[in-house]
C-alpha cells in the first residue's frame, strides 16, 4: 500500500495515508531495506507520529527473484532468512 500513497519519505508518506483515512500502511521492503536500521526507525518514528499502524511487510522480490520455495536451496535460505528478519521486525 505504501506504492499507492507514497511520498518523498516515510514520514510524509504515513501523513498522507493518514488524511486519507487509512488506518495502516502496508510496507514493501527490499532486502537491502530490511537490513537497514535506519529504515525501520525511520518506519517506526513515521507510524507513532501519524499514530497509523504498519500491518503488514511485503517481500516482493521473493516474486522476482524466488522464495522461499524456490528450487535453487541458497534462494529458499536466503528468503528465509528474509521473512524471519520481518517477523523480528
Amino acid at each position: 500500500m505504501d506504492a499507492v500513497v507514497r511520498a518523498a519519505d516515510d514520514e510524509e508518506t504515513f501523513a498522507r495515508a493518514n488524511r486519507l483515512g487509512f488506518s495502516g500502511v502496508e510496507v514493501d521492503l527490499p532486502r537491502d531495506e530490511l537490513h537497514s536500521r535506519d529504515r525501520l526507525e525511520s518506519l517506526r518514528r513515521a507510524s507513532t507520529a501519524s499514530e497509523l499502524a504498519v500491518p503488514s511487510i511485503v517481500l516482493g522480490e521473493h516474486s522476482d527473484r524466488g522464495g522461499i520455495g524456490d528450487s535453487d536451496p541458497a534462494v529458499a535460505e536466503q528468503a528465509r532468512d528474509d521473512v524471519t528478519r520481518a517477523i523480528d521486525w
